[in-house]
């Protein structure tokens, strides 16, 4: 008996030692209540694919006199539409396109890539020289972050955890826009990696390919006349996503109202 009694103090005392013991695991999910939350990763850092520009390299926001609405008139080969501007929903990323639209950067490069039913995309200046360079992969020679914020859109559980397993961030101090047809979002491949390159969406959020796009995409504007030329343009022969007819962005002008 008193063997025994030995035997399970032992045991008491080992597992008062591991209770005091500090835990260094590492948590992938915290819980809170009845929800769990994913550990915040860091943002993989996207590589430049071309060598910078004479364009400015750090758009400034603070330039904008937001008591003004901005506009961007876009003439192409297909004709003459307007973008509004969301000056106060992602004010970085429409800096950014007014200093590249100024600069002339825009300036007869080419809508080249069409996804029917979800986006037409464009702004690449290595466009302008198809040959020299792939139009998917350029950049002015430098990235801007990302201007998403989850909470202004709702976002649920399960969207927050997937873009943080991708890296992706909730932006702070915006109301941003959702995705949804003739919105005007950035091009990135991957978290805080867009520069020049943008899309045109072609159908709703109820479009799967256009529903993933929620979180990656900025939303910086929207169409807000002629889109029987984006519908036109939606309609356009392709083959392997580009487009077989050349569409060229003649000049982009930015205007206030």
């Amino acid at each position: 008996m008193y063997f025994f009694g030995l035997i399970l103090m032992f045991v008491l005392l080992f597992v008062v030692i591991l209770s005091v013991m500090p835990n260094n695991r590492v948590n992938l999910f915290s819980s809170s209540g009845s929800s769990a939350t994913w550990q915040k990763t860091t943002p993989p850092q996207p590589v430049l694919t071309t060598t910078p520009t004479t364009v400015q390299s750090n758009p400034r926001p603070d330039q904008l006199d937001l008591t003004k609405n901005y506009y961007a008139k876009l003439t192409t080969s297909r004709g003459v539409f307007t973008l509004d501007l969301f000056e106060r929903n992602a004010p970085n990323t429409v800096a950014n396109f007014i200093n590249l639209a100024n600069s002339g950067y825009y300036n007869e490069s080419e809508f080249y890539r069409l996804i029917p039913g979800v986006m037409l995309q464009g702004g690449s200046n290595t466009s302008k020289n198809p040959s020299d360079k792939d139009p998917t992969i350029s950049n002015p020679g430098y990235v801007i972050p990302d201007e998403i914020n989850w909470d202004s859109l709702d976002y649920d559980e399960d969207l927050r955890l997937v873009l943080r397993s991708e890296g992706y961030s909730s932006a702070r101090k915006v109301a941003s826009k959702d995705i949804d047809k003739y919105m005007v979002a950035m091009a990135s491949p991957e978290a805080n990696s867009a520069g020049s390159q943008f899309v045109i969406i072609l159908n709703s959020l109820t479009n799967p390919r256009v529903n993933s796009m929620r979180g990656h995409a900025t939303v910086f504007a929207q169409v807000v006349d002629s889109t029987n030329i984006i519908d036109e343009m939606a309609n356009l022969p392709i083959q392997n996503e580009r487009l077989i007819e050349k569409v060229i962005i003649q000049k982009v002008e930015i205007f206030t109202k």
